[in-house]
């Protein structure tokens, strides 16, 4: 009996020194952001359905919002030795970005999920993107062209190009994203 109390007394500490190893913001956004729920679908031709976050007093968050204007909408994956948030830059289409962060504070991969989105007279280009469970990532790419008229000044009818395009992705046991075949 004594042993097991021995043993039990063992295990805590050592949890508590781990814990005290990890980055206090990191553990901010691990035990404080929600957490959404997957499989998620980001289209670049719709708004954002998630609610922004906001952790204020959270120096990784103040750092991606003074970088670039990151909004953050949750969490969506986690793990002992990082945590992936999601959100968003404030470009022309709102492009929802993946950021994985270590236990130390340290941003990981990022991963802006709209690639190649993009328009004007003749050129539409859209991005699908699911996220799935796994961990595995879903981009579609949809590329419509339509010829211009000859001084330039609208789109000719019925002359629609049309080119989709799948990608994978993986987030995998070291915080990466890579894309595989």
């Amino acid at each position: 009996m004594k042993l097991l109390k021995l043993f039990g007394l063992i295990l805590i500490i050592s949890c508590n020194g781990q814990r005290q190893n990890e980055n206090v913001d990191f553990s901010d956004l691990r035990d404080n952001l929600p957490t959404i729920i997957t499989p998620i679908v980001f289209n670049s031709n719709g708004d954002i359905q998630q609610k922004p976050f906001d952790l204020p007093n959270n120096q990784i968050l103040k750092d991606l919002k003074d970088k670039n204007y990151f909004t953050v909408l949750g969490k969506i994956f986690e793990s002992n030795n990082f945590v992936t948030i999601v959100g968003y830059i404030p470009d022309d289409f709102g492009s929802p970005i993946l950021i994985t962060i270590d236990k130390n504070g340290n941003q990981l991969d990022s991963f802006v999920l709209y690639q190649s989105v993009g328009f004007d007279m003749g050129y539409y280009r859209s991005n699908f993107v699911t996220i799935y469970p796994n961990k595995t990532i879903s981009l579609i790419d949809s590329f419509l062209t339509r010829e211009i008229n000859e001084d330039g000044s609208n789109e000719i009818p019925d002359s629609d190009l049309l080119t989709v395009t799948k990608s994978e992705f993986r987030l995998n046991d070291n915080g990466k994203i890579k894309k595989f075949e």
